[in-house]
């Protein structure tokens, strides 16, 4: 997890914060160093599409001419040694100044437009800018704290990380479930130093619920809900196949798009420039792909709204939506269809619900030509690799070195549930 500290710390005389390079816009004010390639004025463009979203959906006050400061470090270096802010941070922000080594740091953002709106419980600080950044950095860790506890989280060495986990579960879930301007309400009224009493009459008075109640519904699902707000907010693309342009701002910030699936598919991705993430716009992010146009990508996306994550590097990705027809349900399905060709091996991502899948192997490859199955599984699913759809013909992954290649052979996929959220696997022939 990327820590992001509130309090500027580590007051050693040390400060050289950005000065050299300043450009403004309605809401900001952005620093940087001479010579910083990693950054260019067109930055105020996203960071002022940022704020305005973000003020709309929180509808968080701001008064007429104030503006974020926002100090782009170097790098990481030069944000440990000249920052002023905790080693081990990765950004953090003091009021309305961003100290960040990242050009547009979203979760260091979020702290800074709620600087005005209040100072409440470090569960309700962190929580906003882990679920508004849409982190997915503690997707799989579900808090064990009571809710009697929340209120007492806080920076200390012992449990700074248990203020970002459940600050992320308690906030995500308040965003999704009430109106959200109803959680900037909440986070005037409670001080910094509130306790579980005072946090509760809040709750009740604001949401009509006990802060028990809510709590208990916040852990309900199997992973916390994340706000993608920005990142859902980005042109769409489609699932025709025509390529679509990669490369963010600047050359160095990720470029988003907006993806909307109207049925179960497999869709099938490829990229010249980059990986490929693809999450759910309510969800944590389904895993990033080393893509490889050898390979037949593949996502399993329900239906729903996505963002895709494509990094910064510029190329073109493409998004496949016909692919459907290669993965079925049934071994017999799968074993009627003409074996997959042209490939040298295929990746699939999805989410982890129970679920059965199968695909045809491609005929064995001629002789003298590499034919070592090799296989990758991540999260829930088990893979094996069958003569036929009858199960003693079949064989797991790791006696795949002792696997002879045989023609009309399926590889069958079984996925079940896991705290990731998702699977990914890979086989590669």
């Amino acid at each position: 997890m990327a820590a992001a500290s509130w309090l500027l710390a580590g007051c050693d005389g040390t400060y050289d914060l950005p000065a050299d390079v300043r450009w403004q816009s309605a809401h900001f004010d952005y620093l940087t160093r001479a010579g910083d390639s990693e950054i260019c004025p067109d930055v105020l463009g996203p960071l002022e599409q940022h704020f305005a979203l973000l003020q709309d959906y929180l509808g968080f006050a701001w008064a007429p001419g104030a503006k974020v400061t926002y100090e782009k470090m170097r790098d990481l270096t030069d944000y440990t040694q000249h920052g002023g802010c905790l080693p081990e941070s990765g950004g953090c922000t003091l009021e309305s100044t961003v100290v960040s080594p990242e050009g547009m740091d979203l979760h260091e953002l979020v702290h800074a437009y709620l600087w005005t709106t209040g100072f409440p419980p470090p569960v309700l600080i962190e929580g906003a800018a882990v679920a508004l950044s849409c982190s997915p950095s503690v997707a799989g860790q579900k808090p064990t704290q009571s809710w009697a506890e929340l209120a007492a989280l806080g920076y200390g060495e012992a449990n700074r990380a248990e203020v970002y986990i459940a600050g992320g579960w308690l906030v995500g879930y308040l965003l999704r479930a009430f109106d959200p301007r109803l959680f900037t309400i909440a986070y005037s009224r409670l001080p910094f130093d509130a306790d579980a009493d005072a946090m509760d009459a809040v709750f009740r008075e604001v949401y009509g619920q006990s802060l028990a109640v809510i709590w208990a519904a916040a852990l309900a699902g199997p992973a916390p809900h994340r706000v993608c707000l920005w990142q859902c907010a980005q042109p769409p693309v489609s699932l025709d196949g025509k390529p679509v342009a990669t490369g963010g701002v600047c050359g160095t910030l990720d470029t988003f798009h907006s993806l909307t699936v109207d049925s179960t598919s497999f869709v099938g991705v490829s990229s010249t420039a980059a990986n490929v993430a693809i999450g759910s716009c309510d969800q944590t992010a389904l895993g990033s792909t080393q893509l490889s146009s050898a390979t037949l990508n593949l996502y399993d996306l329900p239906p729903g709204s996505y963002f895709v994550d494509s990094g910064a590097n510029r190329g073109t990705m493409t998004f496949d939506g016909s692919f459907s027809s290669l993965v079925r349900p049934t071994c017999a399905e799968a074993a009627a269809l003409p074996p997959l060709a042209g490939y040298a091996g295929f990746s699939l991502t999805g989410p982890d619900t129970p679920a059965q899948w199968f695909l045809p192997l491609p005929p064995p490859p001629p002789a003298g030509t590499f034919s070592q199955l090799s296989s990758f599984v991540g999260g829930a699913a088990t893979l094996e690799v069958c003569g036929s759809c009858d199960p003693a013909t079949c064989v797991g992954q790791l006696q795949f070195g002792s696997w002879t290649w045989a023609p009309g052979q399926i590889v069958g996929i079984a996925v079940e549930p896991s705290p990731l959220g998702y699977f990914q696997l890979s086989v590669d022939w």
